[in-house]
């Protein structure tokens, strides 16, 4: 049986629309993406926020969001929602996804146990986190004597570290935005804690879910979005087209590709929506992917010397319907409570300028500040506009 054939554009509004689907609040992001990326930096917003927002309603005029309040939906005290653990980066987790690492853990559990000496300070760590009522960060573990500093891990961060790669801590809560450990027997409920999937049926979950979150995808995409190995995702792809669940599609220029059956229709509508991205959106994770479906090559610049920098520290792509038509450099001023436009790069085509000016205030408002300063330059930077 021949794959279904569609067209570049059909393919590009599939992966377009398909990665945001609506959500009220941050615990509705994360399960619809199955993963939120974090990172300290935030010029603009922390990048888990940042994701969540873009999924989110606008806030009317006239009405500010309080961004830090998406933390209090997500890390809880009591019953673990949700946990981190890594992906290609640290990212929050659906609690729910707990039997889906246990492969990972253990892997990296059997490495932790080569480890004699750090397997002493880990047996203290564990010591200490059960006598706890409920939990402990890493400041109430560490020795006085010896505490991180900066990139300088003590040997209680490592151990600590260590053990939440394998599984053996949970952080499921923050205090203030500081880390709590605790052990997951006593945050996870015992259903999760006992489950048993199969290898196979652990690709086969992520792999859906990879089809859902990005619409459509090569192998090398889909097995890439949750880190399942090639030749494993190769074979859930296979046992899924032939329950329906995922349905094979030639696309021209592309390689072998596969889309969940119901983003089929998303192929012949328009995608009018206007999105600012992050450059830690789950869509924007595969760069690759990026360059190739929209033509956009883009990397974090947070890391390139200042003189060399094209597009900003943390530029947010600019995607208008199916098109990712540039790159904004913002910076929140948040004591002045302005969204500062530090810089604008537009990319290839005609760029609908008045509609990106007009977003601006919406996004300022959903990252709790009340005006936008520098619009000059998104004027000034754009040669082709329209309203």
């Amino acid at each position: 049986m021949s794959p279904l054939t569609l067209t570049a554009d059909q393919a590009r509004r599939i992966a377009a629309a398909v990665p945001f689907t609506p959500v009220d609040d941050a615990r509705e992001a994360l399960h619809a993406l199955g993963a939120l990326q974090l990172d300290p930096m935030s010029r603009v917003e922390r990048a888990h926020r940042l994701t969540t927002l873009t999924r989110m309603p606008t806030p009317r005029a006239g009405s500010v969001a309080t961004p830090a309040t998406l933390d209090d939906m997500l890390w809880r005290p009591g019953e673990a929602q949700l946990f981190e653990g890594f992906v290609h980066a640290l990212c929050l987790l659906p609690i729910d996804y707990w039997p889906l690492w246990r492969e990972r853990h253990a892997v990296r559990a059997h490495r932790f146990e080569q480890d004699a000496e750090l397997l002493e300070e880990w047996a203290r760590v564990r010591d200490l986190v059960a006598a706890s009522d409920a939990g402990l960060t890493l400041g109430e573990l560490e020795l006085a004597e010896s505490r991180t500093t900066g990139w300088n891990y003590s040997r209680t961060k490592v151990a600590v570290e260590r053990a939440v790669s394998a599984g053996w801590l949970i952080v499921s809560e923050r205090r203030a935005g500081v880390r709590v450990f605790d052990l997951p027997e006593r945050r996870i409920p015992r259903s999760l804690l006992e489950a048993e999937l199969s290898p196979d049926e652990i690709d086969d979950l992520l792999v859906t879910k990879a089809l859902r979150v990005l619409g459509i995808g090569t192998l090398r995409e889909l097995a890439r979005l949750f880190q399942v190995p090639r030749m494993r995702a190769e074979a859930a792809l296979g046992r899924l087209v032939a329950a329906g669940a995922a349905v094979p599609v030639a696309v021209e220029g592309w390689d072998a590709a596969w889309v969940a059956p119901e983003t089929l229709a998303v192929a012949e509508a328009p995608v009018k929506s206007l999105r600012w991205l992050g450059p830690f959106d789950n869509l924007m994770w595969d760069r690759d992917r990026i360059h190739r479906i929209f033509g956009l090559e883009y990397r974090l610049e947070a890391y390139v010397p200042k003189a060399l920098r094209v597009h900003g520290p943390y530029a947010l792509v600019a995607l208008v319907g199916d098109r990712m038509v540039g790159q904004i450099d913002l910076r929140a001023d948040r004591r002045a409570g302005v969204l500062e436009v530090v810089g604008w790069v537009p990319h290839g085509g005609r760029v609908p300028t008045a509609r990106l000016e007009a977003s601006l205030p919406g996004l300022a408002r959903s990252l709790g500040l009340g005006e936008v300063g520098g619009l000059g330059l998104l004027r000034s930077s754009t040669t082709h506009s329209s309203g």
